[in-house]
């Protein structure tokens, strides 16, 4: 076949170019053929839904569901490599469907960084009550380089009354407290973001391991809520 050489096309002007249908704007409309007079009555628009992103964020929850098979009994540890077939955020609602009719009262996240889809999941789970209570942490590192991102997270959370904050941290840790008496704790070294890598993680259904990392997670928080106190009653910035 021979190849279509572009070079060789020569330029033209549009404006030069002959009408195909003359202009009818001035013409009776008795005029006008009738299927010149065919118009459409309002502009038609067609929406789609992103059903492949859902089927494959769908996928991603029923990998992480099969993974864990079931949740551990009292004192019991699964110990598990992800391989890129879901995400660290993907474990909480698959969680949450093996724990279901039970709901977690309480839900602790400590990453590094997270997404749009995480923070999108994480309000709706919140506002369906299937998550009662968010407390937040993630790294300044990632606040500082997607600003954007952080305040739309920190936003959403504190206008639920829920508590959201950026620290000097690089934990993965996620706590959630069921209504059934669970406490289950999730040790990774996975991000609440996309996970191509092979990674690691642990579920360990024991109240006392949950206790020992809500402490410090909830000893950052309330020092956080002393800064923002100190900083709300500083002379200084009562003058501004």
């Amino acid at each position: 076949m021979e190849e279509f050489n572009v070079e060789a096309l020569e330029e033209f002007d549009c404006d030069e170019l002959e009408t195909v249908f003359e202009d009818n704007s001035s013409r009776a409309g008795s005029e006008l053929s009738l299927s010149a007079q065919i118009m459409l009555d309002s502009g038609i628009t067609h929406s789609t839904n992103p059903t492949k992103r859902d089927y494959l964020h769908a996928l991603h929850v029923a990998n992480a569901a099969k993974q864990i098979r079931e949740i551990p009994d009292a004192g019991g540890t699964l110990h598990a490599i992800m391989r890129g077939d879901f995400n660290a955020w993907d474990l909480m609602p698959a969680l949450l469907t093996l724990a279901n009719p039970s709901v977690c009262e309480s839900l602790y996240i400590a990453t590094l960084s997270f997404n749009a889809r995480n923070l999108a999941e994480l309000v709706q789970l919140f506002d369906r009550r299937k998550i009662l209570a968010v407390a937040f942490i993630c790294s300044v590192f990632f606040e500082d380089m997607t600003g954007k991102l952080y305040d739309a997270l920190h936003y959403q959370l504190v206008k639920r009354k829920q508590r959201c904050i950026a620290v000097r941290s690089h934990a993965k840790v996620f706590l959630l407290q069921l209504s059934d008496g669970r406490h289950l704790t999730i040790e990774s070294s996975a991000n609440l973001r996309s996970c191509n890598n092979i990674e690691q993680f642990t579920l360990t259904n024991d109240r006392s391991l949950w206790e020992f990392h809500r402490n410090w997670m909830e000893e950052l928080h309330a020092k956080n809520a002393e800064r923002k106190k100190a900083e709300t009653a500083s002379p200084a910035r009562r003058r501004r």
